[in-house]
């Protein structure tokens, strides 16, 4: 298992590095603190009502 704290643009550099044809999983997430707020709104109410 590796645990790569950085952006998923850099996923394949990552992959390339540890000699990984492909991943099993990937755990992201979104940067919350950049969206414009009413995205922040629209996903809470969405995820707690889902």
């Amino acid at each position: 298992m590796h645990i790569i704290r950085d952006s998923a643009e850099h996923m394949r550099e990552y992959l390339d590095k540890h000699g990984i044809v492909q991943a099993d999983y990937i755990i992201s997430g979104l940067p919350f603190a950049s969206l414009p707020a009413y995205v922040m709104v629209w996903e809470v109410g969405y995820s707690t009502n889902g």
